[in-house]
């Protein structure tokens, strides 16, 4: 009873947390931006697959099949939103599907739909069967459609996760560390509009000097110069450009608020530093501040985040692979492609720096 407890409270905390990554990848800029940064460097301009068949009319067999294809399944886009949905949600599920029209595609399945069933055996958590001899292979996926649930055979779908062992079920969301900062660096964000608004607004202070009696004469030719009773008990608000002529006896002083916060300007930087620590970027890549930037430090800064940017496209390459394999075995089923046909293939992608 207490792991089931346990087990189901982290499932609810995990599906808190795609939440709370979903709700910052729409609304919050510094979890746009770190998404976006993470798409544009390990995409790019586009994943290329090289084919290695020698023979050119069969070359031409496979050329055709994947034009045809990767017009069909928006190739560029699919790889893009798997990415993003693999950052964002932490994994990605994708389902292989055919077309009315007998073409081979691919739907993604959102993870809140992977859940347990009513009725589960032992080896069903999450979502996900496995193996009762193997924790690491996958025998079903029971997706929730509606208020029914479809066992999804482990062929038909391709998981990525990420940020988890490989025995564990379920990813977690790339923006899981940064989250809190995210709230940190926006109540830091208002509090300093707060208070330029504070040093903003300057008091001024009119001082009469004489007795109490010339301090209500002066009273009474204000309240004489109203033209409703509204404005009698109260001093207009001076406009931008407005010339004060001072009467004999009157002095006035301009006073604003004396707020000594300096280092506070250095606290939002601070937090943005911690949210680049987190995501292993270079600072320039979060703050987006290039001003103290040359290009040697840039350089230099950016060495870190291309190995990490290799490693994150040699993870995709493996999903990536097993999209393409499919994909070409579909055209040999539909004989768009010979049977005798090599189709070992490499998947590249563009240069990380020019």
């Amino acid at each position: 009873g207490g792991d089931t407890k346990f087990a189901d409270a982290q499932l609810a905390n995990l599906a808190d947390l795609r939440k709370a990554s979903l709700k910052a990848s729409y609304q919050d800029a510094n979890g746009r931006g770190i998404l976006r940064t993470f798409v544009k460097f390990i995409i790019g301009q586009s994943v290329v697959v090289d084919f290695h068949e020698k023979d050119e009319d069969k070359l031409q067999q496979i050329l055709a099949w994947w034009k045809t294809i990767t017009r069909t399944n928006k190739w560029f886009s699919l790889l893009r939103e798997f990415v993003i949905r693999a950052f964002r949600d932490g994994e990605a599920f994708l389902r292989k599907v055919v077309l009315i029209n007998g073409l081979p595609s691919f739907r993604f399945i959102e993870p809140e739909k992977v859940s347990d069933p009513p009725k589960k055996n032992d080896n069903t958590s999450e979502g996900i069967e496995l193996d009762p001899q193997d924790a690491e292979t996958v025998i079903a996926y029971h997706v929730q459609i509606k208020q029914d649930w479809e066992s999804i055979d482990a062929a038909e779908i391709i998981h990525f996760k990420m940020n988890v062992d490989r025995n564990t079920r379920r990813g977690r969301p790339e923006l899981e560390t940064v989250l809190p900062l995210f709230a940190k660096y926006t109540k830091w964000l208002d509090a300093r509009i707060v208070l330029n608004i504070i040093r903003t607004n300057i008091a001024l202070v009119r001082e009469v000097q004489g007795s109490p009696t010339d301090l209500l004469r002066l009273r009474s030719q204000q309240a004489s110069t109203s033209s409703t009773s509204t404005e009698q008990d109260k001093m207009k608000m001076l406009r931008p450009g407005t010339i004060i002529t001072a009467t004999p006896g009157v002095k006035y002083n301009m006073l604003s608020p004396n707020i000594d916060a300096r280092d506070a300007a250095q606290d939002g930087r601070n937090i943005q530093l911690s949210m680049a620590s987190a995501e292993g970027l270079p600072d320039v890549f979060v703050t987006s501040d290039y001003a103290k930037a040359n290009f040697a430090s840039t350089v230099v800064s950016q060495n870190p985040a291309v190995r990490a940017f290799e490693e994150y496209q040699n993870l995709f390459r493996e999903p990536f692979t097993d999209m393409v394999e499919w994909l070409l075995g579909m055209g040999v089923a539909a004989r768009a492609i010979a049977q005798d046909v090599d189709l070992s293939f490499d998947i590249s992608y563009p240069p990380l720096l020019k």
